[in-house]
């Protein structure tokens, strides 16, 4: 696949609802990579009219699910969309991913993917209780982004004196960000692990998007 060092807006488009944390972390991703002009921004309604989905072989399924319109293809899902803004950017220095085929690399797909997971989870109870569903219903996934979060502090917390915070900050930050707009979860510096990750977050909250 042919790198874009230097695309423009008519080349990359991302499409997204605005309210779904997985955009904000691939807004968030766009800002530290300094590809901020390399992408057209078009937020659409859940679900897009059905003329865009088929013009721009967007995600079928849900506009929660970003999509990023490529001169190689439609892209999506944020962890396909993540790695494919981190191979436009030629500073090794300034890169979301360690290396391919490295004990890093794997370890910071295995922590995006916890974060990811986490975030789901809370998105998802998000919107059940804004549908009106109870306490007993929810508690199971309120439990498992809570056990998540307790997973996430006994990582190391991503190095924030990064020029670009790497993939394991974006998918953290982002999803703590996430959690403090959402009042069931807003919270979470009070639960278990939530001390760890609290400090860290203050120090990087002002790059979020």
């Amino acid at each position: 696949m042919t790198k874009i060092a230097t695309a423009g807006p008519e080349d990359l488009q991302l499409y997204y609802v605005a309210e779904s944390p997985f955009a904000s972390k691939l807004l968030f991703a766009i800002k530290e990579l300094g590809l901020t002009d390399a992408v057209s921004l078009h937020a659409v309604s859940d679900p897009p009219p059905a003329e865009l989905v088929e013009a721009n072989s967007l995600y079928p399924l849900s506009a929660f699910v970003p999509s990023l319109v490529t001169p190689d293809g439609t892209l999506f899902d944020s962890s396909v969309i993540l790695q494919y803004l981190d191979s436009l950017s030629p500073d090794l220095d300034g890169k979301l991913f360690p290396p391919a085929d490295t004990r890093d690399r794997w370890l910071a797909l295995t922590h995006e993917a916890l974060s990811k997971g986490v975030m789901g989870t809370v998105m998802m109870v998000h919107q059940q209780r804004a549908r009106g569903a109870g306490d007993r219903v929810l508690a199971p996934q309120e439990e498992r982004a809570r056990r998540g979060l307790e997973r996430l502090a006994e990582y190391e917390v991503p190095d924030t004196g990064r020029t670009v915070l790497d993939v394991r900050g974006i998918a953290l930050g982002s999803m703590l960000d996430y959690m403090s707009k959402c009042e069931w979860s807003s919270g979470w510096r009070e639960w278990e692990g939530g001390s760890t990750l609290g400090p860290w977050f203050d120090e990087i909250k002002h790059r979020l998007p």
